[in-house]
This record gives C-alpha cells, sequence and structure tokens, in this order.
C-alpha cells in the first residue's frame, strides 16, 4: 500500500506530457518509441493512415532511449555482461561495419535507436536487430506504359525513377516491400498526368519535362512519409503508336452526323437545286451522281436484227454453266434485275461474246443472247468490257468499282441496278464455283 501511495505521489509531481510519456513507455513489450509508428495511440481518422516523425529536442530524445523499466535494465546488463564474458568471440556477433553509403538501423528490444553509421558500430547481442539501409541513388525501371492522350492519340513510352532514402529509420520501420510501392505509385502518378495532355505536348522535350517535374513533386509527397525522396523522372523511349486526330475536324464530323447536320445538309441542298434550276433551266434531280461514262464503241445488237451465231468461247460457256448453278430463287429475290454482258475478245476478227443473266423471274438464269432475241430491249443494265477484264474481275485481281472508274467497264443503265451483281458474285463464292 506504502508503494501505491509513493508512486501516486510523485506522479502528481509530474506534467501531464512526462505522465503520458511514461505510461506510453511503461513496459518493455509497447512497439511505442520516441517515433509515431502508430498503435493504440495512433488517431487513424486525422492522420489518415501516414504515420509522421515529431520534431523534438535532441537532448531529450538522447534521454528518452535509456531503459525505461527494470526489466530492459536487467536485459541489457545480462547481454552486456555475456559480451564482456564472452570475448572476442562476442566481437562476431556485436561488430558491425558500416558502409559510406549505407546507415545502420537498430531495434533494441523492439524500440527504435539512433541511425548509426558509417563506420564501425557496436551492438548488443540478442537483444539488438539491426538492419542496413541503402542510402545510395537507386533507380527504378517502369513497365511499358501505353497512353490515350486527350486527341485519341496512342503513344507507348517507358520512363524510369531515380530515388535515394532520406531517413533510414522511417524508411525501414514505416513500410514493408518500399521498392514496390514506390514502382506501383510512381506508374499511376506517370500514367494519370500524361493522359491528361496531348500527343504534341508529349513528344515536345521542353513540355515533357514540366510533366516529369510535377510528376516528381506529386510522388515526393507521398514518397517523403516513407523516408524516400524521389530524385528525378525521366521517359527513356517514346513510340507513338497513332497520330492524334484533328480536333477540328472530328467535331466537324460530329456535327455532320448529328440531326442537326442533317438539316443544315438538306437545307443547303435544297437552296442549291433551286438556284441552279432557275439559272440553267435544268432539273438537277434527274442528274446523276455519278460520272458519265462514254458510249460504248460497238453498237449493241438489236432484237430484229438478223441471228448472230454463237460464239464459240468455252472460257465463256463455262461460265454461263457455273452462273446457272449459282441461280436459285433466293438469289432473284434479293436482286430483280436482268443483265446483259457484251464481251469483247482481244482479236476483231473474232465476234464478242454475248450473254445474258436473268435474275428478275422464277429461279434465274443465263444464255447466249442470241438465243433470247425478245429480251435484248428488256434489259435492266448492260455491260461492255473486254475479255481479259473479265477474267480479272472473276480471279479478284481488278475491283468492280476499279474496273468502272478506270473505264475498263462501261455500264448502260443506273449503278445501283449494276451492283446488284454483288450476291452473285458472293454466291459464287459460297457454292465455289467461280
Amino acid at each position: 500500500m506504502v508503494f501505491f501511495c509513493w508512486r501516486s505521489a510523485n506522479e502528481q509531481l509530474l506534467s501531464a506530457e512526462e505522465i503520458d510519456r511514461k505510461r506510453m513507455f511503461d513496459s518493455a513489450f509497447t512497439y511505442n518509441t520516441e517515433y509515431n509508428y502508430g498503435n493504440s495511440y495512433t488517431n487513424w481518422a486525422q492522420q489518415t493512415n501516414r504515420y509522421s516523425r515529431p520534431k523534438i529536442n535532441t537532448e531529450k530524445r538522447l534521454s528518452d532511449l535509456s531503459p525505461q523499466s527494470l526489466i530492459e535494465i536487467f536485459f541489457v546488463g545480462l547481454s552486456f555482461v555475456l559480451m564482456i564474458c564472452t570475448l572476442p568471440f562476442s566481437l562476431i556477433f556485436s561488430l558491425k561495419f558500416v558502409s559510406t553509403f549505407e546507415r545502420l538501423v537498430v531495434l533494441r528490444l523492439g524500440k527504435a535507436q539512433e541511425v548509426r553509421g558509417p563506420g564501425t558500430c557496436l551492438v548488443l547481442p540478442f537483444i539488438d536487430k539491426t538492419a542496413k539501409i541503402d542510402i545510395s541513388v537507386i533507380s527504378h525501371e517502369l513497365p511499358s506504359i501505353s497512353v490515350i492522350t486527350i486527341d485519341k492519340g496512342i503513344v507507348e513510352f517507358s520512363a524510369a525513377i531515380f530515388c535515394k532514402v532520406v531517413d533510414p529509420l522511417i524508411s525501414y520501420c514505416n513500410v514493408q516491400n518500399k521498392d514496390m510501392v514506390i514502382k506501383e505509385c510512381a506508374y499511376t502518378t506517370v500514367y494519370k498526368y500524361l493522359a491528361r495532355r496531348s500527343l504534341h505536348d508529349i513528344t515536345n522535350p521542353p513540355v515533357l519535362s514540366k510533366i516529369l517535374s510535377t510528376v516528381q513533386d506529386d510522388l515526393n509527397e507521398f514518397v517523403r512519409e516513407m523516408g524516400v525522396e524521389i530524385v528525378e523522372v525521366s521517359v527513356t523511349k517514346i513510340n507513338v503508336l497513332k497520330q492524334a486526330e484533328n480536333q477540328a475536324v472530328n467535331v466537324f464530323n460530329t456535327l455532320m452526323k448529328s440531326d442537326v447536320g442533317t438539316q443544315v445538309i438538306q437545307s443547303l441542298q435544297s437552296h442549291i437545286i433551286q438556284n441552279v434550276s432557275s439559272n440553267n433551266g435544268v432539273n438537277i434531280a434527274k442528274i446523276p451522281l455519278y460520272p458519265p461514262q462514254p458510249p460504248p464503241s460497238q453498237e449493241f445488237p438489236q432484237a430484229k436484227t438478223s441471228p448472230i451465231k454463237i460464239p464459240n468461247d468455252p472460257e465463256v460457256k463455262e461460265l454461263i454453266a457455273k452462273i446457272k448453278q449459282c441461280c436459285n430463287a433466293t438469289l432473284v429475290a434479293k436482286v430483280q434485275k436482268r443483265y446483259r454482258i457484251i464481251c469483247n475478245n482481244d482479236s476483231p476478227e473474232n465476234s464478242p461474246a454475248d450473254f445474258i443473266i436473268d435474275l428478275k423471274h422464277g429461279d434465274g438464269w443465263a444464255t447466249w443472247t442470241t438465243l433470247a432475241n425478245d429480251l435484248v430491249n428488256d434489259v435492266d443494265v448492260i455491260f461492255s468490257l473486254s475479255k481479259q477484264t473479265l477474267k480479272a474481275l472473276i480471279d479478284g485481281q481488278l475491283s468492280p468499282f476499279t474496273a468502272y472508274m478506270n473505264g475498263d467497264v462501261r455500264i448502260s443503265g443506273t449503278v445501283a441496278d449494276a451492283t446488284g451483281l454483288k450476291y452473285l458474285m458472293d454466291r459464287a463464292k459460297e457454292l465455289r464455283c467461280i
């Protein structure tokens, strides 16, 4: 009873701050030190899970490192006696050699001690836990980053960060795997800042250096809490995968595709038609949108002409047979047109191969024109081309659009009706007839 009364009397003589500190360190098994590394005394709501190092007087801080209880005094004394008794063998465990670019962190009975080094340091065996911290500048290569810029450009680049430890004790006690944490934070921060910029800014060295300087300042605000400082952030390689789009053109295209753009185009079209028709007396609606085709060099045979002998052309004859295989009711329902094809031979002595493809009635059919003279005047589109062009179209070496624009194929009729033959080509590819 006397002991407790004496203790209470002494506590009344101490200040409130000294009483709180004495209670914090009154046990050898507490994890509290003069550094706020956090336990039950940490205010998580106010500190937002970040740890700080309080600024205290150095003399008071050194005095606080002395043992705080009889248990600590006992273990420290026992360790010192064992070290003396086992000399010189105990020096193997007690002597630590610290290089110029290293610092030694010592935890005695779980409490942080002063950072030591460089040089030779003496620690107590069994109760001191040591760790060497490298304080030299270390580089970390970040993984390749692919970024879509604000102007819809795609750029891939590699970056590197250079950092060093400025507080070995906080770096050791504050976070585990600090290298991995720093790399992930740097990767996220670099991506966040570069994704907000245009492709021109990223590929412009002066602007890029300012962006990286901002990234460095933002990173230092976070990593300083881990006892680390970012020295430099640099980009090692830049590869532009896609050029940026013209924003003015994008806005114009978006506007034209909208309802407002459609109304503007219709209004302009109506005004242009009225002005041109009033000035020239021409009905613009009847002017075809496709370039006019020159008339074919050969006059098409009429229905009342004398019968033409069937050309002896085995290649065209085989083509007609394959077209017959492709015809069916489904194809006729899609096309609903009748075509006449005049294939001029290379030699003027030979008569042209002239045949009709009927995709308008029944299941469809194909035959020589001389066998269907009554349908000559009832065709929707007439094609006139050379035999060489026909072979190129069938083999896929020449597209129908290219042949038409080059003048290799002459069309009598509307282009919209002529495009119906694409269904026949698709059917032939499906059956592998052509």
